[in-house]
């Protein structure tokens, strides 16, 4: 018998509305310790996830305003789409996720 073993590209699109950076650094580093690839989307109107390594190994995206929490997702999952994803998850900045065992 043999055993035919796949890659699954994950992506974890997080919306952010002034986020408290602590907490979403560990959302974070969680999902990217679960082999997830992390897009933030900053759906505030100035911001700083990006900047001074505050949130790292995420791709960081500013949106510039608020453009609510279903478009965000939506755009941020058509974002990820567009690099060939398998699996799309989709967290907002309260989302609490466990760290990968």
């Amino acid at each position: 018998m043999s055993v035919v073993y796949s890659t699954v590209t994950g992506f974890a699109v997080v919306v952010c509305y002034r986020p408290e950076l602590g907490r979403l650094r560990h959302t974070c580093d969680c999902l990217i310790r679960s082999g997830a690839r992390v897009i933030l989307w900053g759906n505030s109107e100035r911001g700083r996830l990006g900047e001074e390594g505050r949130i790292v190994d995420c791709t960081v995206i500013m949106n510039g305003e608020n453009l609510g929490i279903a478009r965000s997702q939506n755009v941020g999952i058509a974002r990820a789409l567009e690099s060939g994803v398998d699996v799309v998850a989709s967290f907002d900045q309260d989302s609490a996720v466990d760290s990968a065992r």
